[in-house]
C-alpha cells in the first residue's frame, strides 16, 4: 500500500479508486466523509468503501454514489454509545417525494426546505444550512425524520437522513454529522460496539461478518450475497 496523498496515516487506509478519490475531493474531503476505514471491497453486490461517516460504492456504469446508510437493512438503530437519535417517520418517508415525478427536483427542494429547520423550538440548529452547505441531497438523502432532542441529554439535538445524522450541540454551538459508517464497520468486526449498538445489532445479518482465513472473509456468507471482505479492513 503506497503510502502518498491518498493515504491517511489516521487510520491507516489508503483511497485506491480513481473514481473514489475524486468524489472524495469533490464532495467536501475528510469535512464530509471522515478518514477511510476500510480498503476497497465488494459490498452488497458493488466496489465499495467505507469512511468515517458515509460509504462509497461503485455501481452500475462505476460512477460514485452513496449508499442509504440509514435504510433498515443496514443501520436502523436509535441507541448509539449513549446518545438517542430519532428514528425514520414512516409518515415522512411516505410524503417524501417519488424520483419518478416529472416534478421532483422542484418537489424534493421544498420538501427538504419545508423539513429540515435552521431554528427549531428556539435553538439555532442550522440543520438546513448545514444540508445545503455539505452536499445537500447528493450527500444527506432525503431527511426521514423530525428535528428530536436526545432524552438524556437536552443540550443535543439530532435530524435523521437517508445517508446520515446531523447532530447540534448548544454546549459549542456547532452541527455537525455523526460518524455512523464507523459504527457499521463495529458491527461487522464485532470491534469497538458501544453496549447499547451491540445489543440491537446481535442479529443483523451484518454483525460479526468479518473473517479472515474464509472464503471471502465472512462467517456467513450465505447471509451477505455480494458481498467480498477479503483484506477489507487490514490496515497497510
Amino acid at each position: 500500500m503506497a503510502h502518498d496523498e491518498r493515504y491517511f496515516v489516521q487510520t491507516g487506509y489508503r483511497i485506491d479508486s480513481d473514481q473514489v478519490w475524486g468524489f472524495f475531493n469533490s464532495n467536501g474531503a475528510v469535512n464530509t466523509f471522515g478518514f477511510p476505514v476500510s480498503r476497497m471491497m465488494t459490498f452488497l453486490g458493488c466496489p465499495a468503501q467505507m469512511f468515517q461517516a458515509l460509504i462509497i460504492q461503485l455501481c452500475g456504469n462505476g460512477s460514485p454514489a452513496l449508499i442509504n446508510m440509514l435504510d433498515p437493512d443496514i443501520f436502523p438503530y436509535t441507541k448509539v454509545n449513549g446518545s438517542t437519535f430519532p428514528a425514520a417517520d414512516d409518515a415522512m418517508k411516505n410524503s417524501t417525494p417519488q424520483v419518478n415525478s416529472p416534478t421532483y427536483s422542484t418537489d424534493i427542494v421544498s420538501f427538504i426546505n419545508a423539513n429540515v429547520p435552521d431554528n427549531w423550538q428556539g435553538h439555532q440548529v442550522n440543520f438546513l444550512q448545514t444540508f445545503n452547505s455539505t452536499g445537500g441531497l447528493n450527500v444527506w438523502g432525503a431527511v426521514i425524520s423530525q428535528p428530536a432532542p436526545d432524552p438524556s441529554n437536552q443540550n443535543f439535538i439530532y435530524q435523521r437522513f437517508q445517508r446520515g445524522i446531523m447532530h447540534f450541540d448548544q454546549t459549542q454551538n456547532i452541527t455537525q454529522r455523526i460518524l455512523l459508517a464507523d459504527y457499521q464497520k463495529s458491527i461487522m468486526t464485532n470491534q469497538n460496539v458501544p453496549p447499547d449498538l451491540l445489543a440491537q445489532a446481535q442479529s443483523s445479518r451484518f454483525f460479526k461478518q468479518y473473517c479472515p482465513g474464509n472464503a471471502g472473509w465472512l462467517c456467513r456468507p450465505n447471509d451477505l450475497s455480494g458481498t467480498d471482505l477479503t483484506f477489507a479492513f487490514e490496515r497497510g
